[in-house]
């Protein structure tokens, strides 16, 4: 005798960027259920969030956080620099310095900031550890104050890497400060 499987029918939902991007629509997910989706990742670039080609570079991974009935409505996860992006940015005759710190925002989320300093010409040790030390307190004051969107949005907008480069630059010249990955731990 021969068995039958139930098959369940599969439909489209769309999948919307959290609110503070302004709830735009970053693609739809196959799911014969609502809660299946969630715990899925969608990959978007800035530039379709924004809708500024110039941010076609910024990477952010977005993780669904729930889903009620046709929306599902999702929150950032991890903010990255493509590679080829930043492998232009590299010279001979520079120093680079590649930094990683872990961080809590206001709003317990734990994660990992990792920061990429390309300089106008090769540094000295000392002025290299300088550059790190004080990206570290510049890491280490400001970020433990905000929420994590609203890290997340400074980022987007380059006005936390613009504080951080005011200050490095009173060390040496500075070609190029990106925050290259943002990972959230929890």
């Amino acid at each position: 005798m021969v068995r039958v499987k139930k098959v369940k029918h599969k439909k489209w939902f769309k999948i919307f960027a959290p609110p503070y991007f302004g709830k735009v629509e970053v693609g739809e997910a196959l799911a014969a259920e609502p809660k299946e989706l969630v715990g899925r990742t969608v990959e978007v670039t800035l530039s379709d969030l924004t809708n500024d080609f110039s941010k076609q570079h910024v990477k952010l991974k977005l993780k669904v956080k729930e889903a009620d009935g046709e929306n599902v409505t999702t929150d950032v996860c991890h903010f990255e620099i493509s590679l080829p992006y930043l492998a232009r940015l590299v010279r001979k005759r520079v120093t680079l310095i590649d930094e990683v710190y872990k961080v809590e925002t206001k709003d317990a989320r734990k994660m990992k900031v990792k920061f990429l300093v390309v300089t106008l010409r090769k540094v000295h040790g000392r002025q290299a550890t300088a550059i790190r030390k004080t990206i570290e307190k510049i890491v280490k004051k400001e970020i433990p104050g905000k929420d994590f969107k609203d890290f997340i949005l400074e980022l987007c907008n380059y006005k936390f890497q613009e504080r951080v480069l005011q200050e490095v630059r009173k060390i040496c010249p500075i070609r190029h400060l990106e925050v290259r990955k943002v990972e959230v731990l929890n």
